[in-house]
């Protein structure tokens, strides 16, 4: 539920830099895991045997349709329950969709579980842009929200780069139960 304007004129600037900063970290995590299927193509192929075809939906369509068809009844929730408890579900939703990446025998587990972290993830962003707007009067969002959009570039920069150094030396699952 949107926090009363009095109220956003209160919170301290210590309190909004905390809630920005934890917000823009989770919006790293929201895109550090997106750049494991690129990264790990060869063998999560090699180990599921699946093909260019499939390995190309499980990145792309499959994630997608979910991420893009939730983010908006999320929202929707998000502006008339908690944000904070949206925004929770969402990450613990997508953690453990992640997780069971790692863990797929087969290629349907892998749908599955790629499906699952869109639904996840598409609960991050809405609750997070109304928690910006509630948190930081209107002279002060653009910058936050500036901040927080750095979020998705760290996020695909720490994935290529954690994702690859994981795998290296434990193999493809991994960095899908690391991250």
């Amino acid at each position: 539920m949107p926090i009363p304007a009095a109220t956003v004129a209160t919170v301290s600037a210590a309190r909004r830099r905390m809630v920005l900063a934890t917000l823009t970290f989770v919006y790293v995590l929201n895109f550090l895991d997106r750049q494991l299927i690129g990264i790990l193509a060869k063998p999560i192929q090699d180990a599921l045997r699946i093909s260019d075809g499939q390995l190309g939906l499980i990145g792309g369509l499959y994630f997608a349709m979910f991420y893009c068809f939730i983010a908006i009844p999320v929202g929707w929730f998000a502006d008339r329950t908690s944000r904070v408890t949206v925004l929770s579900l969402a990450c613990a939703i997508w953690s453990g969709a992640t997780v069971a990446c790692g863990l797929a025998a087969n290629y349907t587990q892998l749908v599955v579980a790629r499906m699952t972290v869109g639904f996840g993830e598409a609960g991050g962003v809405p609750p997070s842009y109304a928690i910006i707007t509630d948190t930081y009067p209107p002279g002060k969002r653009a910058a936050a929200f500036g901040i927080y959009n750095l979020g998705p570039a760290i996020g695909a920069a720490a994935g290529v780069a954690f994702g690859a150094a994981i795998a290296e030396a434990y193999g493809w699952r991994m960095p899908f139960i690391v991250v």
